[in-house]
């Protein structure tokens, strides 16, 4: 009798066992459908943002849901606006005329010398002159253009074209501006101190002063860079 109690405990504790354990994988088995669920509520709620996404315009596919706008028309912009596009238009008529003539207020020397690559010297370079004399009225000095590389010449010229463009357009009008936007090492500071050179001690134009707005760093470096480059002229014929 002693045996068989023994056994039936032995036998009924190993159904206890098992039947925890089919607990155990019962609940396993439902909390992963349970997040098998969840894993596909959450794709189809991902697809449908999606499809929203992609239906509305107005909608980035990226980070978060910003609004883009539309490009406007030209017929439906303000009216400064429109005004303003057609004085650039009118503005890059005028400077495609001059630039048939600009070989003229240009005189350029090539010395040869024992390098093979040839860098030709710009020794006159009049950013404007007057239409019946043909005396120049604006003109980079001397000392300073010949220091200039080509591609500085052109910078100079451009930023003329862009601000100023002739003597008669700075009495009408406050001038525009540009964005010299060439590599680092290029020569934009000496390109800069030229343009400023040339219009600040001109007699022909109004300007009188210019603002530098530079990092604090870099304000010792402009300041050399003005003495560096004015380096041999008069002494009223620098800025101060």
């Amino acid at each position: 009798s002693a045996k068989k109690a023994e056994l039936e405990e032995n036998q009924r504790s190993y159904k206890q066992k098992k039947k925890r354990r089919r607990i155990k994988v019962q609940e396993d088995s439902s909390s992963e459908n349970k997040s098998n669920s969840e894993e596909d509520k959450d794709e189809e709620e991902e697809e449908e943002e999606e499809e929203e996404d992609e239906n509305d315009d107005s909608k980035s596919p990226g980070k978060g849901r910003k609004k883009i706008r539309k490009i406007l028309k030209d017929d439906k912009l303000r009216t400064e606006t429109q005004n303003a596009l057609k004085e650039e238009e009118e503005r890059r008529k005028r400077i495609a005329e001059r630039e048939r003539e600009r070989e003229k207020l240009r005189e350029v020397i090539e010395i040869e010398d024992a390098s093979p690559t040839k860098c030709p010297i710009t020794t006159k370079l009049v950013l404007d002159e007057d239409e019946e004399t043909k005396e120049p009225l604006v003109q980079v000095h001397r000392n300073m253009v010949i220091k200039l590389k080509p591609h500085q010449v052109d910078g100079v010229q451009f930023m003329w074209d862009c601000c100023c463009e002739s003597v008669k357009k700075t009495k009408k009008s406050p001038g525009s501006g540009c964005i010299l936007a060439h590599c680092m090492g290029l020569g934009k500071t000496l390109q800069v101190v030229s343009f400023l050179h040339t219009v600040l001690l001109c007699d022909k134009l109004d300007f009188s002063t210019a603002l530098v707005v530079c990092p604090l760093n870099t304000a010792l470096n402009w300041m050399n860079e003005f003495e560096k480059w004015q380096e041999g002229l008069k002494d009223d014929e620098k800025l101060e």
